[in-house]
């Protein structure tokens, strides 16, 4: 989630640098999309459950799910609302793979989504998405400010990882 935030906060200034003009407009899309990559990125990481377990079964209905689920969406969105309903759609399904998957692997682990890591990042996450919209410097400011409150509420997680892997840079 703290990637994805990071993402957000800096994906516009990116790809007015990167892009020609005639594609800076794709940074309206990024936000729903970067949303669903990260739930993605946790119902993939639930999916080795069904690795371990040999339920390759259970690995397929989940990701044929949501891509059912993409298809049928994106049929009825993307006539309403043009490209917008893909990332919609994409968004959407890549969620509800996550929550699925969520319940379906409870026979294998229970993940614990009930606690502030992942309350708060769900909320910083889908904020910092909401404020791409405001144009100006004002959105920008906020979106740095929820990544440095981000960085700051999980230092206690992403800081070890980090030292550790200084550590082991050390030695080489």
């Amino acid at each position: 989630m703290l990637i994805g935030i990071g993402l957000l906060t800096f994906m516009k200034p990116f790809l007015s640098v990167y892009v020609g003009k005639e594609y800076y407009s794709a940074w309206k899309y990024t936000p729903l999309l970067t949303v669903g990559c990260v739930y993605l990125t946790m119902a993939s990481f639930m999916a080795t459950s069904y690795t371990v377990h040999k339920d390759s079964f259970g690995y397929l209905f989940s990701g044929t799910f949501g891509a059912i689920f993409n298809i049928a969406m994106n049929f009825i969105l993307i006539p309403q609302v043009g490209v917008y309903g893909a990332a919609i759609a994409t968004c959407i399904s890549y969620i509800l793979v996550f929550v699925f998957r969520l319940f379906h692997t409870r026979k294998y682990i229970q993940y614990n989504v009930n606690n502030k890591e992942f309350i708060v990042g769900s909320t910083a996450l889908v904020l910092s998405a909401g404020l791409m919209f405001i144009d100006n410097r004002f959105g920008f400011l906020l979106q740095c400010v929820i990544l440095a409150a981000t960085i700051y509420l999980f230092s206690d997680i992403w800081l070890p990882i980090v030292r550790k892997i200084l550590k082991l840079k050390g030695r080489r």
